[in-house]
């Protein structure tokens, strides 16, 4: 699910990240015919008339491929930590001489699935060091 998900937004988000690399770089680069754009649906409207669609999806192979696993991985590693937690919970309550759950608990619950989602390797940077 995390795939579709990430997917879905790289696939929205893309033209926005056109459009604010193009106002962020135009005064360092020449626009087509020179004249600078005036604002975000100026920026929209000229790369879609000037340039066509498909250049709003120029960079979109790469960056599914970095994304999508990424966020696989993370969902995935939530989802397995969720599940963990859940059960040792069901656990503690099915002792008769459970401790109380008390939020230092839950803080370090919160922060072992934080660290784990935050650790484990991202394809796309492995992949890019290892070249």
């Amino acid at each position: 699910m995390g795939c579709i998900a990430s997917a879905a937004t790289v696939c929205i988000m893309i033209p926005v990240d056109t459009i604010k690399t193009r106002l962020v770089t135009q005064s360092s680069s020449i626009v087509s015919n020179g004249v600078p754009y005036k604002g975000i649906i100026d920026c929209a409207v000229r790369i879609t008339r000037e340039e066509g669609i498909k250049t709003f999806y120029r960079g979109l192979a790469p960056r599914l491929m970095s994304v999508v696993p990424m966020i696989g991985i993370q969902f995935g590693v939530y989802e397995a930590v969720k599940k963990m937690m859940l059960q040792r919970d069901v656990d503690m309550k099915q002792r008769e001489d459970a401790e109380i759950y008390v939020p230092i608990d839950i803080l370090g619950d919160a922060s072992m699935e934080v660290s784990a989602s935050q650790e484990e390797p991202y394809p796309a940077p492995l992949i890019r060091k290892k070249r």
